[in-house]
């Protein structure tokens, strides 16, 4: 019974002292550093997932419209469709509430006085901001694309254009070919959404958008 007890006792302790020596191994160690570390990448890229849009109030109910077509016997989508669908969709079915379009992002030359700096910019239709609600710091987004005479800049771009001046009001010539006025500014809001306001300084109204540029569009 002694040596009976004996062998368990020093059975257990072989069984202790192998798996300890099996924890600090190196090799295991390292493992166990990389899986963890995936592990907090992972959760991290699930958290990036499921916050976009979350600052919008009505983000579940804002769908953006694909194109698809077949071409060589492969189905290709992309997310710029035909102006015209902006306006058909607006009736096309009972659930649909409202529409709205935006061009492609491009850089624009924004003069300001003597201050001149190339921004990233959207024409967009005038539903944009009512549909989006990006949160604004000044003016009122029923009607801030209502005049093609209009523009619309975020905080950051109205600090570097403008400096601590109030910049309601005031006047912005793009492109060296026209003047518009600031009627609204756009909180800068979390680098989370996919359209590609999050990347612009400003917006400006749709009808003053070149021609031959707005035939094709992102909608919303």
């Amino acid at each position: 019974m002694t040596h009976s007890y004996a062998s368990q006792l020093l059975s257990s302790s072989h069984c202790a002292i192998s798996s300890t020596t099996s924890f600090t191994h190196p090799s295991n160690v390292i493992g166990l550093s990389i899986g963890i570390t995936c592990s907090i990448l992972i959760l991290l890229w699930v958290f990036d997932e499921i916050s976009f849009d979350k600052f919008i109030p009505k983000q579940e109910k804002l769908y953006q419209v694909w194109s698809n077509a077949e071409f060589d016997n492969t189905i290709n989508s992309w997310k710029s469709v035909p102006l015209p669908t902006y306006v058909a969709l607006k009736t096309a079915h009972a659930n649909i509430s409202n529409t709205a379009v935006s061009s492609w992002m491009g850089p624009h030359l924004l003069t300001v006085g003597e201050t001149r700096m190339n921004k990233n910019g959207l024409f967009v239709s005038e539903e944009f901001l009512e549909m989006f609600e990006f949160p604004m710091v000044y003016g009122d987004p029923s009607k801030a694309l209502d005049e093609p005479t209009s523009i619309v800049i975020t905080e950051s771009t109205a600090k570097a254009l403008f400096g601590d001046q109030d910049p309601m009001n005031k006047t912005i010539r793009v492109d060296n070919t026209g003047d518009l006025q600031v009627v609204a500014i756009l909180r800068d809001v979390p680098k989370t959404h996919p359209w590609s306001l999050i990347s612009s300084s400003f917006v400006l109204p749709q009808a003053i958008e070149p021609v031959g540029r707005g035939q094709r569009g992102q909608l919303g």
